[in-house]
């Protein structure tokens, strides 16, 4: 009954092209710049041997390649993995040979960790998002030469398995939770209705979009047509600064980032976050004291 992402995604696409999706740095990126993006992309993971179901790995940063790459999964039929990069190589590790991962797809700064995991995923083929791209990797900018059009498209259903988030690990080994079409659309759905979104909202996630609730929150935006802004890494003035100049209406954080917004506010003096209506939260106990201070600071 709800479909696919896939499906959901390129009913946007053809009825809001134009509307801003990801705003990443100097780039913005319409819907119809991210479905060119994510098809050049889809097109390499198909030449990589990527098809319905296999695993492909984001070890990435809060960045416009992350949206690119769920989605291109999301089109192949295949199951992005969310790979949290604060963890150790071997945690990361167990991982990527856990879901047999056939695509890894990872940010410059992250080259030791891939380095370290490409010693024993051979079968692993690893793309490198910026550079200098190490040895044994691809380079993502091999997709600028592979075309825009609609990958062939698989028979997906909704309960196919599109996505998987991971534990942290802090009681063991990382564990995967992983999402259908499905359940992943209905997380989007309760996002978007406990927040009030519309596709004028603009979201900035500031923890690891890679982690569990910040990659529903990401969800949520692109399953209603909404933009979003990637932080990269985060710092607290920062991204003061990036929800003062996109008028950013809703944030998700850990509330040791709130904390750490709230004394940069003070800092900062006379900027403009107005537009910020509200904060999702999650990770750990959010105090009261901390919540009104907040509130006290960011009007929100």
């Amino acid at each position: 009954m709800l479909g696919t992402l896939r499906d959901n995604f390129a009913g946007t696409v053809s009825r809001w092209s134009d509307r801003k999706a990801i705003i990443f740095g100097d780039r913005t990126y319409t819907y119809g710049d991210l479905d060119a993006s994510v098809n050049r992309l889809a097109h390499l993971l198909i030449h990589l041997g990527v098809g319905k179901g296999d695993g492909v790995g984001l070890l990435l940063h809060n960045c416009a390649e992350f949206a690119i790459g769920f989605l291109a999964c999301q089109k192949l039929g295949a199951v992005s993995s969310c790979l949290n990069y604060r963890l150790s190589p071997a945690s990361v590790g167990f991982a990527v040979h856990q879901e047999k991962l056939k695509a890894l797809l990872f940010n410059a700064e992250l080259s030791a960790t891939a380095a370290e995991l490409m010693k024993d995923a051979v079968s692993c083929h690893f793309i490198c998002v910026g550079g200098p791209v190490p040895a044994g990797a691809g380079s993502f900018g091999d997709c600028a030469d592979l075309p825009a059009t609609e990958p062939p498209a698989p028979d997906i259903k909704a309960s196919d398995l599109c996505n998987v988030i991971h534990t942290s690990g802090t009681t063991g080994r990382p564990k995967g939770a992983a999402f259908t079409n499905e359940t992943q659309i209905l997380t989007a759905i309760q996002y978007c209705l406990e927040m009030g979104l519309d596709r004028g909202h603009v979201g900035m996630s500031l923890a690891p979009v890679v982690i569990g609730a910040a990659t529903n929150f990401f969800v949520a935006y692109v399953f209603i047509g909404a933009a979003q802004v990637m932080i990269g890494e985060y710092e607290a003035k920062k991204a003061l600064r990036l929800i003062a100049k996109h008028k950013v209406t809703e944030s998700f954080a850990v509330p040791t980032q709130m904390y750490q917004l709230a004394e940069a506010r003070r800092e900062l003096g006379d900027i403009d976050v107005s537009s910020l209506r509200l904060f999702r939260s999650g990770g750990s106990a959010l105090p009261k004291t901390l919540l009104n201070r907040v509130r006290d600071a960011l009007g929100c």
